[in-house]
């Protein structure tokens, strides 16, 4: 009995080593599901309606048909029906957004104005998103009416969406306080303008691959903020051993258990060279100082092929 079961642990610590070798026949979620909303009007008199419309991407970022469920943050001032018709009932403004499953997408922001002249759009503009430590940058402001015609408001309001990093004054004046990203929006009236994100620090991080565990990883990694998404970009100069899974993962441990418990997936790889992965769309809200190295990871064996640190 005892050596049956010595024959089975042995073919299985056989079955995981060879699991580092081959092509990999794992049907492995790649991105996180994501929606598109679309909108055509986003400011609205009282009493008028519109539309809005979804797309869906599984895990895969393929389009798929799926019921969708809607909802607005205040239906006393827009109200949503099941096929994503909006109705202006009062003046004021709402999110509006849809879930399917567990997925819930971004909203997206109606203002419904009493009169022509009021404020229906808010927009703040920068010279630019990237910010030193300490230094300080004016925004501009400005407000439309629903016929898109510039109006005064009464009133401004400016927001920091995370004050540890930025911290923002009446006026429309940037302090930039920490390292990070974090983004800035304003009111007029109540209106909502556009989020603008800003990194404080250096925008792009950088790190050469060192092989591990006797397998080859080598070439450059960068990690850039481009418009607001945090990219990883693999160079050309990237070359690695292939097994079956391999992945990349960005990760705060070299630890191949710990990378794939812990680690964030942003793909598999099955060619060398270069390469890019969009990781704000795998996980929203990711800064670039959130992970300290780029692994690359033969998943079903949880085996480090190499790393780069990030600097």
């Amino acid at each position: 009995m005892l050596k049956a079961i010595g024959i089975k642990v042995s073919f299985l610590l056989i079955l995981l080593i060879n699991a580092c070798q081959g092509t990999d026949i794992l049907d492995d979620a790649i991105v996180n599901p994501k929606f598109e909303l679309i909108a055509a009007q986003t400011a609205l008199r009282v009493n008028e309606t519109a539309t809005i419309s979804a797309k869906y991407f599984d895990e895969y970022g393929i389009e798929k048909i799926v019921p969708f469920t809607w909802a607005s943050t205040q239906p006393q001032i827009v109200s949503v029906n099941s096929a994503g018709k909006i109705t202006a009932i009062a003046a004021g403004s709402a999110q509006i957004y849809t879930q399917y499953q567990n997925t819930t997408a971004n909203s997206i922001n109606i203002t419904v104005v009493a009169t022509d002249n009021a404020v229906a759009k808010v927009i703040i503009t920068s010279t630019k998103t990237n910010l030193n430590l300490n230094e300080n940058l004016n925004l501009s402001i400005s407000a439309q009416n629903i016929n898109n015609q510039l109006v005064n408001g009464q009133t401004t309001q400016w927001f920091s969406e995370n004050e540890s990093i930025l911290k923002v004054d009446g006026s429309g004046k940037v302090t930039a306080v920490a390292n990070g990203v974090a983004g800035i929006h304003a009111k007029i009236d109540g209106v909502k303008s556009n989020s603008i994100d800003f990194t404080v620090g250096s925008s792009e991080l950088t790190g050469t691959f060192i092989s591990a565990g006797g397998y080859q990883a080598v070439g450059d990694a960068s990690l850039k903020n481009v418009n607001g998404d945090v990219t990883l970009n693999l160079a050309s100069n990237f070359s690695t051993s292939f097994a079956l899974g391999t992945f990349v993962y960005l990760a705060n441990s070299t630890n191949g258990a710990t990378v794939r418990s812990a680690g964030l997936e942003l793909g598999e790889i099955k060619t060398n060279g270069a390469k890019t992965f969009n990781v704000s769309q795998i996980k929203s809200g990711v800064t670039l100082r959130d992970y300290k190295y780029v692994i690359i990871l033969c998943k079903p064996a949880s085996v480090t092929f190499g790393y780069a640190e990030l600097k």
